[in-house]
């Protein structure tokens, strides 16, 4: 063999090589576990989403709601859905807050509450400080576990910036509501 044809084959190797190994890496890292899909929710999906029909019956009905579970503190609970109903600009004339609990106010501002329907809710999210969010046809989508006792703010934070991300991204895509 030639010395051209050495430095040929070693050339015509050196541009397969480098267009392979980038395959073999992924799929080498795909094949390990080392790569976990991209998952671009940050609360739990619901599947398949729970219908609460009679919760669909109410004035908000054409309305996405950000819905928190409380116990005792009704109050905390429902201004830190509306803040983050405040950050959602354009959209927030589409999101309705409500609070489901035994202890909920009757009524506050424009807002609905429900004392009863607590009972109604599958056990795990039935705890306080759950957070829901239900689209216009009754359909509860996502959820977001409560966050402990003692939560750094944070923790709260964090927690908002996702709850205001998913529903953010649910009201631009959604043609309802």
């Amino acid at each position: 063999m030639t010395t051209n044809q050495t430095r040929s084959r070693r050339s015509f190797l050196l541009v397969l090589l480098a267009f392979a190994a980038p395959v073999f890496v992924a799929w080498l890292i795909l094949k390990q576990g080392w790569f976990t899909a991209g998952v671009t929710s940050h609360g739990q999906m619901v599947t398949p989403p729970l219908q609460r029909a009679e919760w669909r019956q109410q004035e908000w009905q054409n309305n996405w709601a950000l819905i928190g579970i409380c116990q005792r503190q009704c109050d905390d609970t429902q201004g830190y859905l509306q803040r983050i109903k405040t950050t959602l600009g354009q959209y927030q004339q589409r999101v309705v807050v409500l609070s489901v609990g035994e202890h909920a106010p009757a009524q506050l501002g424009q807002q609905l509450f429900w004392r009863s329907q607590l009972s109604n809710l599958p056990e795990q999210w039935a705890a306080a400080g759950t957070i829901l969010i239900m689209d216009p046809l009754g359909h509860v989508m996502l959820t977001y576990p409560p966050l402990q006792g003692d939560a750094q703010l944070e923790q709260i934070a964090e927690q908002g910036k996702g709850v205001k991300a998913d529903l953010y991204k649910m009201l631009k895509l959604s043609r309802i509501g």
